[in-house]
């Protein structure tokens, strides 16, 4: 089972069109702020109170659409997220019950996996509503730095394009590392309701700089006993019991867990049933 890649580029989608409209926003601050260049030496103390005004309320109105976005689009991205986890889990138990009509999504959610999404559409919240706030700073900094002296206007455009591009990366860094957790958090509660114990792990050579831990290919014996195999791709594990996900190296200490628990994490779970030994 893999999560959900569609779901994951619609999520960075919105985050950075939003990202590109609060940009375009500010730049009319910056525009009127490097139009009065020749004003700033004879009133900086008034040019610097005059920033600060205008950006807390740019940064009030700006927060005000990032955590209205969080709020409607949260709950919807992760009730999606239940479904393609419960699509993907009888696509992969088809082959079991293939005449058979196999029904996962119930009217009822057990309370686990209620508390499981509400930690989840948590979370998610504070990630984007953080957004807004950290590129009001960078940008308050580079302006500050302009009028103190501290930088020439001409450095202007090229450092609110990388404060930009900063904010752009941190939604595709949301994006994908909530997609991950999330569907496999959603993954693991379906198994467990379904009576599923063990699971496979996969690497599904999503990132583009892959953990050599997580690729490497399991021999089918290490890990059975302490949970630390050679390799995590196609380790075979209990779900009561999670493998080792980051091995201890120099300052790294060590860390179990589940798929997507380590940040740009895409790898992924199969469920292992017990009709598989038979």
């Amino acid at each position: 089972m893999v999560p959900p890649f569609a779901m994951e580029m619609q999520y960075r989608r919105e985050l950075q069109s939003l990202i590109a409209s609060m940009a375009k926003d500010y730049a009319t601050i910056i525009g009127i702020y490097r139009s009065k260049e020749s004003e700033i030496a004879m009133d900086a103390e008034w040019l610097t109170t005059d920033v600060q005004n205008r950006l807390e309320r740019l940064g009030k109105k700006w927060q005000e659409r990032f955590n209205k976005y969080a709020e409607n689009a949260t709950p919807d991205r992760i009730k999606k997220m239940l479904k393609q986890t419960d699509l993907q889990l009888k696509e992969s138990l088809k082959t079991y019950f293939a005449n058979e009509q196999l029904t996962l999504i119930g009217q009822v959610l057990p309370v686990k996996l209620r508390q499981i999404m509400k930690i989840n559409i948590s979370e998610n919240k504070a990630l984007v509503a953080s957004i807004p706030e950290r590129y009001k700073r960078r940008i308050q900094t580079i302006i500050t730095n302009i009028i103190n002296g501290n930088a020439p206007w001409k450095q202007l455009q090229r450092e609110v394009a990388h404060a930009k591009g900063i904010s752009m990366r941190e939604a595709k860094t949301i994006a994908r590392d909530q997609t991950n957790k999330v569907f496999n958090a959603l993954a693991i509660q379906r198994f467990q309701q379904c009576g599923i114990t063990k699971v496979q792990w996969f690497h599904s050579h999503a990132p583009k700089e892959p953990r050599p831990y997580h690729i490497r290919l399991w021999d089918g014996k290490s890990g059975l006993d302490d949970g630390h195999p050679n390799g995590l791709n196609h380790f075979i594990f209990e779900l009561g019991n999670p493998p080792v996900i980051q091995e201890a190296k120099g300052k790294q200490q060590e860390i179990r867990g589940y798929p997507g628990d380590l940040i740009n994490c895409g790898c992924g779970l199969v469920p292992i049933t017990e009709f598989d030994s038979i």
